[in-house]
C-alpha cells in the first residue's frame, strides 16, 4: 500500500540540494541560529518535540536538533 506524505515548505531554497527548504529544516536552523528569544526557543522546542512524537518522515525518522550557538537575547517589553 502506498503512503501519502504532506511536506510543508518555506520560501527558501536549500543551497545543498537546490530544493525548497522544509519546515523542519527551517525550524531547526532557527533554533541553531541563536536569533530567537528564550521564550521563542522554548515554544519552538516544545512544538518540535511534540511533532517528533507523532510524526514520521518518508525515511522513517525526523532529524533531531543539532547543537546551536547561543547568543543572549532579551525578551521584548
Amino acid at each position: 500500500m502506498d503512503e501519502t506524505y504532506l511536506r510543508f515548505i518555506v520560501g527558501k531554497t536549500d543551497p545543498r540540494t537546490g530544493k525548497e527548504t522544509g519546515i523542519f529544516t527551517a525550524a531547526y536552523a532557527a533554533l541553531r541560529s541563536g536569533d530567537l528569544f528564550d521564550y521563542e526557543e522554548k515554544e519552538l522546542g516544545n512544538v518540535l518535540t511534540w511533532l517528533e512524537k507523532i510524526c514520521r518522515s518518508r525515511s522513517g525518522f525526523l532529524v533531531r536538533e543539532m547543537p546551536r550557538t547561543r547568543r543572549p537575547r532579551e525578551s521584548p517589553g
